[in-house]
Formats: C-alpha cells, structure tokens, sequence
C-alpha cells in the first residue's frame, strides 16, 4: 500500500517529463541519462514517502499508552513526550543534523555546474559524490563526467586517465561506449592518429549498437 503511495505519487512527474519535446540535437546517450536520472528521483521519492509513513506511524502507535487505575499520566506529560513541538518548549532539543545531499541531487548539480563552465565546482561535485556513494549505479557517470570537465579545459592527459577508468572499471555501463571514443578524441589531440584509430576501432568492435559507433565509423571514415 504504500509503495503504491509512493508510486502514484511519483507518477505525474513522470508523465509531465514525457511531455516534453524533445530537439532532435539531444542525443540518445542524453536521453539514457536523463532515464536513468528520472528513475533515480522516483526511487529516492517512494523511499522518503515510505520512511515518512512509518514514522507517522510510529507517532500514532506512542499514543497508545498503557495505564494503571490511579497512575495515569497527566495529558500534558503525554503530549510533551510524544510531540517534537511540545518537547522543545520544555527544554532544550539537540540541532537536527545538516540535511545530506540526496545522490540524485548531487549529481545533478554538479552535472550542471559542467554545463555551465564551472569546472571546479563540478569536479568538487563529482568528487564528493564518488566519496558519499561508491556503490552507487551513477558511479561511473560521475567518473565519465570528470574526463569531460578535463577535456574542456584542454587537459588531455587528466581526462584519457578518467575515460580509461571508466573503460576499465565499468565495461558494462552506459557511458564505457562513449569514454573509449573520447580516449580516441584525446589520442587524436595529442597527435596520436594511429592510437586513436585504435580507439575509435575498438568502439566499433566491443559496442558496434551504440550511437558512440556511429561517431567511430564516421571518423575512422576521414582518418
């Protein structure tokens, strides 16, 4: 019941994402992205509305106090234990610890901050990311993504090292088909042809369905 809480919940966010157009410059490794995103979001929005019922839960079940014929408790002495708001006007109340960042939301951001220009801050972003969540299924994006902040800022050397990560530790994710063909980008930036009609071949060879192929053939065509 509460999943399908959550989920009914979540549903209209997903309907009003669909309804977007969409330019025919997005590509399909864009789109794969914003899915995976999307689905992220909805899995971490059952989750609070799930924790968010069991509290309340918890709340109405402390309510149900059991009682002797002469001992019963003051109503005020009740409510002051089981509301927050009334606890605080007895005494003081420990600060709520700082809110953490949801994976979802840092990821996000910091992909933002890259679109942007600002390459700090999304390196900072990637990074506290991959420190909070290194289990998590967007790992390797983040990885990915810090291989394209070095690119653009002409650090060749830093991004083939984050690309060959990504090839390496993550063959099977969405993003390895696009990290190989930009390691053969940045072979051909640093005047390396011959590595980097390497690279664009192995793209062909390991994942000849992804739209990285079609860039692969189209430059091994004017090499």
């Amino acid at each position: 019941m509460k999943r399908m809480f959550g989920l009914m919940f979540c549903l209209p966010l997903l309907v009003g994402c669909l309804k977007k157009p969409v330019h025919d410059s997005v590509t399909a490794s864009q789109l794969e992205e914003r899915v995976q995103i999307l689905e992220l979001k909805i899995s971490e929005l059952v989750s609070q509305l799930e924790a968010r019922v069991q509290g309340l839960e918890l709340k109405v079940a402390s309510f149900d106090i059991p009682r002797t014929n002469d001992e019963s408790e003051p109503v005020e002495t009740i409510a002051a234990e089981t509301i927050p708001e009334l606890q605080a006007s007895n005494g003081p109340v420990e600060a709520s610890p700082e809110r953490v960042m949801e994976p979802s939301e840092l990821y996000r951001q910091a992909l933002q901050r890259y679109r942007d220009g600002e390459f700090k801050g999304a390196l900072e972003g990637f990074a506290t990311f991959q420190t909070n969540y290194p289990e998590h299924r967007l790992l390797s994006n983040t990885h990915y993504w810090v291989g394209e902040t070095y690119y653009d800022q002409k650090d060749y050397g830093q991004a083939a090292e984050s690309f060959r990560y990504v090839v390496k530790q993550f063959p099977l994710s969405p993003k390895a088909p696009d990290a190989l063909l930009k390691l053969g980008y940045t072979a051909s930036r640093q005047e390396q042809q011959d590595l980097a009609r390497d690279f664009f071949q192995k793209v062909l060879d390991q994942y000849p369905f992804s739209s990285a192929a079609e860039k692969a053939r189209a430059l091994l065509a004017e090499m």
